[in-house]
């Protein structure tokens, strides 16, 4: 069974050298890509451009950046085929060059969907003013990979973004297209979020309460909804309305969610990795001692069967 990595990035030289003094950047490189995924034995890998994103104030930046980043993206996956399933970067907030390059990466450069970050100058996917956007990728049965970003406020304790602002920017992200029907409105994007989906699994009762605790802050207010049911949360007949129904799926079976969250959508066909033996798996000591005991237990020999979890988390293969 083929080991596939959904999520990983990449730095191609002109990002990092813009955005130099703005962030910490890791090694991302090809070179470095390919050793990592060659020393934990992964055949193929989904990868995205890594934070903290193409918009820092200057929108002629953006979209110099974006295009510099969607082109390097094609590249790689077309220098080194069946190893990538590449996604592009849109130029937001600017809603028409973001539409274009919607255009551009899916119908000319032949990328596999888009990476949206959870917020862009405080600015969150489910805001109005990128509906457009939105319907363009919709309009293409797009993957949309949302990775979290900055948060677009002062930190209250000197820690890193990604110890634990990232998993919840993901979940702000999930509450409010959650609350705002936007998974009802664009039910062809294919939608991915980062982390498992940050906090939102394991805070999946709490935010779905909102529906009943206090519905008037629900999105109510910015979009046109239908009048107050009855009955808090239920339509005449019992139907929910399409974003209290997704809160209380939310609530009712948060295991399958967090699974859900992870590989909603993930980008079908373009992960062929290469005939041959592919890269060296490396064990540690003791793994043919593990290997003999899985086969032991009724694992074919010469397989590598990998299982999910009820989180959604990988279990570790048997050799």
């Amino acid at each position: 069974m083929p080991r596939i990595d959904a999520h990983t990035h990449f730095l191609p030289d002109g990002y990092r050298a813009a955005l130099g003094a703005l962030a910490r950047l890791p090694d991302h490189s090809t070179d470095a890509l390919l050793a990592m995924m060659d020393r934990f034995a992964i055949d193929a890998a989904v990868v995205s451009v890594s934070p903290p994103g193409v918009f820092h104030g200057d929108a002629g930046q953006a979209r110099e950046l974006a295009r510099l980043v969607n082109e390097h993206a094609a590249a790689l996956r077309r220098d080194h085929p069946g190893r990538f399933a590449t996604l592009g970067v849109l130029p937001l907030p600017d809603v028409p060059a973001s539409i274009g390059e919607v255009a551009h990466g899916l119908d000319e450069l032949g990328l596999d969907g888009f990476e949206l970050f959870s917020n862009v100058a405080g600015t969150y996917p489910d805001d109005p003013a990128w509906d457009p956007v939105l319907e363009a990728l919709d309009a293409r049965a797009a993957y949309v990979f949302v990775h979290p970003g900055p948060p677009p406020y002062a930190r209250p304790l000197p820690h890193p973004d990604w110890l634990y602002e990232y998993p919840f920017e993901s979940t702000r992200a999930i509450v409010n297209l959650v609350y705002s029907g936007a998974f009802e409105r664009f039910p062809n994007v294919r939608w991915q979020f980062a982390h498992l989906g940050g906090t939102a699994p394991f805070l999946a009762h709490r935010i779905a309460s909102l529906a009943v605790r206090a519905p008037e802050r629900t999105g109510a207010g910015r979009r046109p909804r239908l009048p107050a049911p009855a009955v808090p949360g239920h339509r005449p007949g019992g139907q929910r309305r399409g974003p209290e129904r997704r809160a209380h799926a939310l609530a009712r079976r948060p295991g399958r969610l967090r699974h859900r969250l992870a590989v909603r959508g993930a980008p079908r066909g373009r992960l062929r990795p290469p005939a041959g033996p592919g890269p060296p798996r490396r064990g540690r000591p003791g793994a043919d001692r593990r290997a003999q005991r899985g086969r032991r237990a009724g694992a074919p020999a010469g397989r590598r069967p990998v299982s999910v979890s009820h989180d959604g988390r990988p279990r570790r293969p048997w050799t």
